[in-house]
């Protein structure tokens, strides 16, 4: 069975990063509610990814199942899934969602996506991706200005979630990491000249970009863009430093300060208070008391582990590492944490060599910085999926960084 993957490739790729984003965006520029739509959306990403596995094992099956990686996957997720049922069926306990929310994010629109694109990508269907990425991307920063503007809170300083850029039904956090996926692909299609795009346009998307990241407030976000761009550098060190390159990203950074100036003292935005100070607020020890809670269950059940949530405030722990080891015990958090180790192992030779992958990589660091410090395990598809595309790379040793442009 074989199929065009120019469409439905590089769509569920975008799906996974915008999707959710701009259906909440948009169904608050047009006042309506995003359940339905919300609904749509969950049922297009599991379409495509069923469409795509059912694909992969009839057409090339020895490239889509030939994969070291894969036993550890099914294994993590195996003993995961055995956690999600016996907490929803076997043993019913108190969560903070309805059962169905478990089986839909988790398998639906984490472990099916990932498993759909953990196999070789052809560069065009990559290519399409970013693309894609990017374009919505952008439509979705300038609608959720173009929403501000309309409602006055640029000219109030007022916003529901505490001086940080948002709507009611999308948090700064996803903005934040909307606005970096932005970055992370216009700021390095400009390191290597790619021709994916006319220089410009990339050039207007890290503006926007730049200024919706810190409008929004969010320390993870802004970590994981320099993460991202630390491990680049990392991995150009043994070649040296083009002075473009380094002069890139200063100009980038002196952009972002000012940006992040500009919008605290004209708009009301705490993008320069909430990242000088540390936060000592209700949030902060809030987490502080999830993440004491969630360490607790796991040594008081280190061998099957205790719970999907932390049993006390019905929450996850917000960081996905620590969840493992709650949710499955010792040897489901060891296997996620090899999986970590490997995939972040992988990624960096992929940044490092591979010049047509290395935006997958680069995206994946990303997602998974967020899910270490604000994600879930059954709601951070941006992680799972492009750790699953991370693992299938097969890389490109020839192709450098810096060699020549695309």
């Amino acid at each position: 069975m074989k199929i065009n993957s120019r469409f439905f490739t590089p769509a569920l790729y975008a799906l996974v990063i915008v999707g959710y984003p701009f259906i909440a965006t948009m169904s608050t520029f047009i006042g309506q509610h995003s359940q339905i739509v919300s609904i749509a959306y969950r049922a297009l990403v599991l379409g495509i990814s069923v469409i795509l596995i059912v694909s992969g094992f009839f057409g090339n099956r020895q490239e889509f199942t030939r994969n070291v990686f894969r036993k550890y996957v099914y294994i993590f997720w195996f003993l995961y899934s055995l956690r999600i049922i016996l907490d929803t069926v076997a043993n019913p306990v108190v969560l903070h969602f309805g059962f169905k929310e478990y089986y839909l994010s988790a398998l639906g629109a984490c472990f099916l996506p990932m498993i759909a694109l953990m196999r070789p990508q052809r560069d065009q269907d990559l290519q399409m991706a970013y693309k894609v990425i990017l374009f919505m991307g952008l439509i979705v920063a300038i609608f959720i200005w173009i929403i501000q503007f309309q409602s006055g809170l640029l000219n109030t300083g007022y916003s529901s979630w505490g001086g940080r850029l948002a709507l009611e039904t999308l948090n700064p956090i996803l903005v934040g990491h909307l606005s970096v996926s932005i970055i992370i692909i216009s700021l390095y299609s400009l390191l290597i000249k790619s021709k994916l795009l006319p220089k410009p346009v990339f050039l207007a998307a890290s503006l926007v970009g730049i200024v919706t990241a810190v409008s929004s407030a969010s320390k993870g976000p802004l970590l994981a863009l320099l993460m991202v761009f630390f491990l680049f550098f990392i991995s150009r060190a043994k070649k040296g430093f083009k002075i473009q390159h380094v002069m890139l990203l200063i100009v980038s950074g002196i952009i972002m300060i000012q940006a992040a100036r500009y919008a605290e003292n004209q708009f009301g935005f705490s993008s320069v208070s909430r990242l000088q100070v540390s936060d000592d607020n209700r949030s902060t020890l809030g987490r502080l008391s999830v993440i004491k809670g969630a360490w607790n269950q796991f040594i008081d059940n280190p061998f099957f582990g205790s719970s999907l949530e932390e049993r006390v405030t019905l929450f996850y722990p917000h960081n996905v590492l620590l969840e493992s080891f709650m949710a499955t015990g010792v040897l489901g958090g060891s296997v996620f944490f090899l999986l970590i180790v490997f995939s972040v192992t992988k990624a960096y030779r992929i940044i490092k060599y591979d010049r047509s992958s290395a935006l997958l990589a680069m995206l994946y660091i990303q997602g998974l910085i967020g899910a270490l410090l604000s994600g879930s395990l059954w709601g951070s598809g941006h992680m799972w999926v492009f750790m699953g595309s991370v693992f299938a790379v097969k890389i490109k040793r020839a192709v450098r960084v810096g060699q020549s442009s695309q």
